[in-house]
């Protein structure tokens, strides 16, 4: 008796199980009296996608081609695509689901506004392609009818579905400018029509300068020249020729940029007139003109006071010499002598001229502009403002201290106005305090 138990108990386990998992699982749903439920209307997802045409029954304007993963307009000519747009359309046909159909009579569906001259969408795959037609929308609300080739069935969709069926060419064309990323740049020219820089990365450290000037590079500017570039968009497709570049100011552009990175790939803009909000431009990956909004290109019209590193530009330390103050006391002489620093005879802490000169290639240059009203800025001779210069063994750097205002400090060289950080004021003072003392 005991021998038979087991067996007997271990199939009431199994049987017991089996209940539970057909309960679960094997069991459709029950749906309130008078619902249908719920189906995809495709049957696919959009991995199967092979090709996508949109237009009307057997007239489509538009046909998009898959391969390798990205899509490709084919007609009515060729065109790089938009993968992000062509993918969130194929995303959005292969979620179509509803639970509101119809499967009686619908062998005459021009009722439902269904019929040869309806919105309508190709979809091919490695089976046999389907074709879905869009009708009328639902009197009560804001759905649409829709059919499905080979089948008899009609579907009430979401009134978002038509957004599917109107898409054309400009829709799903890609608007990136530039299609791939720059990756690391090595070199940029850059031309208006009243200067021309270029730009050099160190490959050392990979700071910027502008090599055919003595200035270095503000790092952060070229970086955002390069990424407000790299992120052009198309704002409207003209496709004009460029035999006609001269009609759109491209042939004498008021902006040209060259970029060229380490593998020696040529990324380039030319920027001609402007058209209401719109600006005409051109670039070496496309043998047509096309426009982009003028916002989008004003981060690019930049000059050499915008491109600069914006510190001051002094010596090296261990190549400075001297150090000259005049105020309206006088005359403060600080040399470097057998490597002590000295004002006359009296030998200054290193660390405390250390301080001085590193406030002045650390504070932040916050503009550079031509001289101009130097009166305004207490920097005419009459005003007599205190001079500070530098002096190196190769040269003598000669900076005019004007009036501060809150937290802007305005000083002079020979050439030009800077605006600058007033911390630059409090370190001067303190530098002065110290000389004085000893």
């Amino acid at each position: 008796m005991k021998k038979k138990f087991f067996p007997t108990f271990i199939a009431f386990i199994i049987l017991v199980g089996l209940l539970l998992y057909a309960n679960k699982y094997e069991v459709d749903e029950i749906l309130p009296n008078g619902e249908l439920p719920q189906i995809n209307v495709l049957g696919i997802n959009d991995s199967q996608i092979k090709s996508l045409s949109i237009g009307k029954v057997g007239s489509y304007s538009v046909k998009l081609v898959k391969a390798n993963e990205d899509f490709k307009i084919v007609f009515p000519a060729e065109y790089d695509c938009d993968n992000a747009e062509a993918y969130n359309l194929a995303g959005g046909l292969c979620g179509l689901v509803t639970d509101n159909y119809i499967d009686d009579n619908t062998s005459d569906v021009s009722a439902f506004g269904i019929n040869d001259d309806s919105l309508a969408i190709k979809i091919e795959t490695d089976k046999e392609p389907i074709e879905l037609r869009l009708g009328a929308k639902v009197p009560v609300d804001d759905s649409f009818y829709l059919m499905k080739s080979n089948e008899q069935r009609l579907y009430v969709v979401k009134s978002e579905t038509l957004s599917y069926f109107t898409k054309g060419l400009n829709d799903l064309r890609e608007r990136a400018l530039y299609h791939k990323d720059f990756g690391i740049c090595n070199e940029i020219t850059y031309k208006t029509s009243s200067e021309t820089l270029i730009l050099s990365r160190d490959a050392k450290n990979n700071d910027w300068v502008i090599k055919n000037t003595k200035y270095s590079a503000d790092n952060e500017e070229v970086a955002n020249l390069l990424n407000s570039m790299r992120n052009l968009r198309v704002s409207k497709f003209v496709d004009y020729s460029l035999d006609d570049a001269d009609k759109y100011g491209l042939s004498s552009p008021s902006v040209f940029i060259d970029v060229v990175t380490e593998y020696m790939e040529h990324f380039v803009l030319e920027v001609g007139n402007m058209q209401g909000s719109d600006v005409y431009v051109k670039d070496n990956a496309h043998n047509n003109i096309q426009m982009v909004r003028n916002t989008s290109v004003n981060p690019l019209r930049l000059g050499l006071n915008e491109l600069r590193e914006k510190f001051l530009s002094l010596p090296l330390f261990d190549e400075i010499v001297g150090i000259e103050i005049t105020d309206a006391t006088g005359t403060l002489t600080v040399e470097h002598v057998e490597k002590n620093w000295k004002l006359g005879e009296v030998s200054l802490n290193e660390a405390d001229v250390k301080d001085f000169l590193n406030s002045m290639v650390r504070t932040k240059v916050t503009a550079f502009e031509p001289l101009h009203d130097l009166e305004e800025y207490c920097l005419t001779p009459e005003q007599k403002p205190m001079k500070i210069s530098i002096i190196s063994k190769d040269e003598v750097q000669n900076y005019w201290v004007g009036l501060r205002k809150g937290l802007s400090l305005t000083i002079m060289t020979e050439t030009e106005l800077i605006d600058i950080n007033a911390e630059l004021d409090e370190a001067i003072k303190k530098f002065l305090y110290r000389l004085r003392r000893d």
